[in-house]
């Protein structure tokens, strides 16, 4: 996990926008984990004993895993840039990865 260091000079509103983001992140991160506790002891079986739908499954693992990352780290650009120009409240639109089929 990659949480910013809090600059006490820091705009109280970016404070705010990146404290949202690392929620975002921790919530995503612990989906993700679910994810590898469920597919990971089926990676160590036989490849004709994993179940039909397993190479779906970690390719939708795959896909959120590498995608949150680009996400997050656009949202504190976002972030960053809009705490710039104001001294407001900072709303983000956070992406919604959908539901994993084994959740």
């Amino acid at each position: 996990k990659a949480e910013f260091q809090v600059d006490p000079a820091m705009p109280e509103n970016l404070k705010a926008a990146l404290a949202d983001i690392d929620a975002f992140e921790k919530t995503q991160a612990t989906r993700i984990y679910k994810g590898f506790e469920v597919l990971g002891p089926m990676v160590a079986l036989e490849k004709g004993k994993r179940p039909e739908k397993f190479y779906d499954w970690w390719e939708q693992l795959r896909v959120v895993r590498y995608k949150i990352t680009e996400d997050l780290a656009t949202l504190r650009a976002i972030a960053k840039r809009r705490a710039a120009r104001t001294d407001g409240k900072i709303a983000l639109e956070f992406p919604h990865y959908p539901p994993f089929d084994w959740e």
